[in-house]
């Protein structure tokens, strides 16, 4: 398989995680806190787009979901935000 199908299926897979959870016991199944659902939400449009591209977010939460969820999470530079990468 080419990476960018890898890449893809991986967004997919992520985002039908997502898009199942429906209430509060969902919620704590993912380790999610309301605002961090909605955070992931924006991170999964951010990253929806072919290109390499990248988003950085300070909650660990959110970066944790991401990783159990297969893709690629490392600490900046500075040490204080996440940066999720597909």
């Amino acid at each position: 398989m080419s990476r960018k199908v890898k890449r893809i299926n991986t967004f997919v897979k992520a985002y039908d995680k997502w898009r199942v959870i429906e209430d509060e016991n969902d919620l704590k199944k993912n380790r999610l806190t309301l605002t961090e659902y909605y955070a992931v939400a924006d991170i999964l449009k951010a990253l929806s787009g072919i290109d390499d591209s990248r988003y950085e977010t300070f909650m660990a939460g959110v970066a944790n979901w991401f990783e159990k969820n297969g893709f690629n999470v490392r600490i900046d530079s500075n040490n204080c935000n996440y940066v999720i990468s597909i």
